[in-house]
């Protein structure tokens, strides 16, 4: 009884955090708006001071857009990523992206289609781990009959 609660209750968790991914903006269009979750992508290797670390070559900030003004994007930083591919925590910090050197941006959205194959699969083995349990169950739990009398 418990395994059939709990499988529901797994698959609809995962549903719920569903999968994301990200699609570009297009250049003719403004900016997302503020509080937007965005990927920048810059056609010039950058430089950003977080904290008491400076994050060097950075080609992508992923975060969410606090503002913007016409020469820049204005981001709080979750992760810069480098050249190299070294990530570096953003940890919210606040950076400010020259809009002459986005070579793309991404809106990071929820992807219907990728959570609900997500939770087919899951559903799936779900149902094929549940029947080997009950088949491997179903032969042990059964005490066996009584020993008939010797003669």
């Amino acid at each position: 009884m418990r395994r059939r609660l709990f499988v529901p209750i797994v698959v609809a968790g995962i549903a719920g955090s569903g999968c994301f991914s990200y699609q570009s903006v297009p250049r003719e269009l403004p900016l997302p708006d503020r509080g937007a979750s965005v990927r920048a992508h810059l056609s010039e290797p950058g430089r950003f001071r977080l904290f008491d670390v400076t994050a060097e070559n950075v080609v992508r900030v992923d975060g969410e857009v606090v503002g913007w003004s016409t020469d820049s994007l204005i981001m709080s930083a979750w992760w810069l990523q480098s050249g190299s591919g070294l990530e570096h925590k953003g940890v919210g910090e606040t950076v400010a992206l020259n809009r002459s050197a986005l070579t793309a941006v991404e809106r990071k959205r929820f992807s219907v289609a990728r959570s609900g194959a997500l939770v087919g699969v899951i559903a799936l083995l779900s149902v094929l781990a549940g029947a080997t349990v009950e088949a491997v169950g179903a032969g042990s739990s059964n005490p066996p009959g009584p020993v008939p009398p010797s003669r």
